[in-house]
């Protein structure tokens, strides 16, 4: 499409490229819009296969923590438009969780009922995988009421997403113990598996609800566990998944993050811990990766910012100087408040590595330009 900066970034076993990241995120507020209301504009549609037959290449959307502002909110309608008009189509659209802002945006149902809306403008179909903005970092809220409420907003059929053209899809929810989480997916296209697992990290210690996050991360485990035996019976030429929290905050080569970003002595270096709240989830991905040995990427959100890389590291070469990473495992975090762009995905099952990245910046939607710039986009550093 024109007037539009088109870019790619391949995903190669040997590029392990370092990235150290300093990132600040935006709040926002949304606006409101009846419950009933929002879902009456949802039209009704057949529903599109995601089955395992062909080999074709295929592209979908990748993107995450939008909108929060409102101008974020006429910016992502441009977004919507964009995707929409991508030759060929996108198969689907994978929102990473964080519908709306920060603390001081409500979790109201009409905010949350609002942003349901706008995602069914997509022709495509609609995946999400919530974030910790849409129902835990909410003010005078109970967090279990309002994951409730997302659920029954979001999730009306598990075995189907909402969009234009809904995919049908298997819900972790069909499985014995895991009857609540219906947000977490699995599907597969042309001989790729594809997946969501819902997490969320903590910004402050102690835990306010460890309960809610011991249930988080045992339903995530399990789920993946449950996904790379699939793609094991299977062979599945790669493995796709995506969550909201992002595990790794600073990430690029161990050796130089050490010397940088030093801890106290005796102690790893804070930018190697891992992230308060994931515990379980790293050793999980890890071993599961290793076993797989295809290509495998994990999509994220979080922290707003374009990146392509190689953050999983080989447990057992941990406590080395340089620890070695997984060289077949690729993270990439999209774009997110105020950067209103997305990033097409290409999978080609032909091609040895499968995934491809592409960022999908629309000029129209760069920080300065027109009334929706810079000053309409502070927000006060929340993510």
């Amino acid at each position: 499409m024109s007037g539009d900066d088109r870019g790619s970034v391949r995903h190669s076993p040997g590029s392990a490229g370092a990235i150290v990241r300093v990132v600040v995120a935006r709040l926002g507020s949304g606006i409101g819009m009846p419950l009933a209301l929002a879902l009456a504009l949802v039209a009704p549609s057949p529903s599109a296969s995601a089955g395992s037959f062909g080999r074709g290449a295929f592209d979908f959307a990748l993107i995450g923590d939008m909108p929060y502002t409102p101008a974020d909110v006429q910016r992502f309608e441009r977004l919507v438009d964009d995707v929409n008009a991508h030759r060929p189509a996108v198969g689907w659209v994978l929102h990473v969780g964080d519908l709306r802002g920060g603390r001081r945006s409500p979790c109201s149902n009409e905010v949350l009922s609002t942003r349901f809306a706008q995602m069914q403008r997509f022709r495509s179909a609609f995946v999400l995988t919530p974030g910790d903005n849409d129902y835990l970092d909410c003010r005078g809220t109970e967090p279990r009421e309002r994951l409730a409420f997302l659920r029954r907003l979001f999730f009306p059929d598990p075995a189907r997403t909402t969009g234009g053209r809904p995919l049908t899809v298997e819900s972790q929810s069909a499985r014995a113990g895991f009857a609540a989480f219906v947000e977490n997916a699995m599907w597969t296209k042309n001989g790729v598996l594809f997946a969501t697992f819902h997490t969320v990290t903590l910004d402050r210690v102690p835990d306010a609800h460890p309960d809610l996050t011991a249930e988080l991360n045992a339903a995530a485990v399990a789920w993946i566990e449950t996904v790379f035996d699939r793609a094991r019976r299977d062979g599945s030429a790669g493995v796709f998944l995506a969550t909201q929290a992002d595990p790794w905050m600073v990430s690029g080569s161990p050796k130089v993050l050490r010397r940088l970003c030093r801890g106290a002595p005796g102690s790893e270096s804070p930018c190697l811990v891992r992230r308060v709240g994931l515990d379980p989830v790293y050793p999980a991905l890890e071993k599961a990766v290793a076993a797989f040995g295809k290509p495998v990427v994990l999509a994220t959100g979080d922290l707003h910012h374009f990146v392509v890389d190689k953050p999983l590291l080989v447990a057992d070469t941990l406590a080395d100087e340089d620890p070695r990473a997984l060289e077949h495992f690729t993270r990439v975090e999209t774009f997110g408040s105020p950067y209103i762009h997305w990033v097409r995905i290409s999978v080609d099952p032909r091609d040895r590595d499968v995934f491809s990245f592409h960022p999908e910046v629309i000029r129209a939607n760069l920080l300065g330009a027109g009334s929706g710039g810079v000053a309409a986009s502070r927000g006060d550093g929340e993510r």
